[in-house]
């Protein structure tokens, strides 16, 4: 789930459909009291049964969103802007409000991922959009170019990424990986930086334990 940059739209993803409210234009008003004004649903509907929707990120200044799938491709949406929005209404009450029934131009992808995408994040400036997921490569992609950079071998899955920046620090990508360490990585070199191993889980240590118990009690019959 996330909001616009202008405050306009909530977009929420399910497995396989992507819903958008357009939010009031004034909080101040009697009208307030209502949540939405519109509600709109179209479905994803994509080529194969098991292609969901598995990340989303909001671009921090435009009219445009980001949403990664089960196939590895990232799908822009270029349909919140005002002159756009109420042509992607129509498209969207049609009988079939389907993907393969949009307009061309209010989507376009990039491909890269072999598997899920688990995790989509623009930079503050709106340059560049990060990607991970299973391959447990970084992806930074300069959207202009669409020219990508890569930090390879993280040592496993990335779950989620983040950024941060503090004055008179370099800007750093945070990522946490599926093994539950924290990756910092900085901008402007795409180098690893440091990390913080994880905490395992309680159920992994458990399981080891009565995995040494039982070995122990085996050789000692």
């Amino acid at each position: 789930m996330a909001v616009s940059s202008d405050g306009r739209h909530l977009v929420i993803l399910s497995r396989k459909r992507l819903h958008i409210a357009s939010l009031p234009e004034s909080t101040t008003s009697s009208a307030s009291t209502s949540t939405v004004t519109k509600e709109i649903f179209i479905s994803f509907d994509g080529t194969g049964a098991n292609d969901v929707f598995t990340s989303l990120a909001m671009h921090p200044s435009e009219s445009y969103f980001a949403t990664g799938d089960s196939k590895g491709q990232i799908r822009f949406w270029y349909i919140l802007d005002p002159s756009v929005y109420s042509n992607f209404v129509r498209a969207a009450n049609s009988p079939k409000p389907t993907l393969r029934n949009l307009p061309k131009k209010f989507t376009s992808t990039i491909h890269w991922h072999a598997h899920a995408v688990a995790s989509l994040h623009f930079t503050p400036n709106g340059a560049y959009l990060l990607s991970g997921g299973e391959e447990a490569v970084l992806v930074a992609w300069q959207l202009q170019s669409r020219h990508k950079e890569f930090v390879p071998r993280l040592g496993a899955s990335i779950g989620a990424i983040s950024i941060v920046s503090a004055e008179g620090r370099e800007q750093e990508f945070v990522l946490r990986l599926k093994d539950g360490a924290i990756v910092f990585v900085a901008a402007g070199t795409l180098k690893v930086v440091r990390s913080i191993a994880g905490v395992k889980s309680s159920q992994s240590s458990i399981y080891r334990r009565r995995r040494q118990v039982t070995e122990t009690s085996s050789s000692s019959l």
